[in-house]
């Protein structure tokens, strides 16, 4: 995606109403999960996701902004993880000794 277009997706986002808004955040935030656990996949690494209940106030319909801004954290730190996992594999592959 080059920038116009890229500014042009911010820019309707941001005209979104706030609840579409957080749909689409979470929505972002598993797409780049699953993109994450397919490169561990890849190669080889143990699926270990780690899951909380915070991730599930997300179903509520009194959904709080709270209950948002808990779930994204438990998402950042599923996206550490994943990708420290990943980095892992990497550098061993990369300093293998041979």
């Amino acid at each position: 995606m080059i920038n116009a277009e890229f500014d042009e997706y911010v820019e309707t986002f941001k005209k979104l109403p706030l609840l579409k808004k957080k749909d689409l955040t979470i929505q972002e935030i598993k797409v780049l999960i699953a993109l994450l656990c397919k490169l561990n996949k890849d190669l080889n690494v143990d699926d270990r996701i780690l899951l909380n209940k915070e991730i599930l106030d997300l179903q509520k319909d009194t959904q709080t902004e709270d209950d948002f801004v808990e779930a994204v954290f438990v998402y950042i730190n599923i996206i550490k993880e994943t990708l420290s996992d990943y980095l892992d594999v990497i550098t061993d592959i990369l300093y293998e000794e041979e």
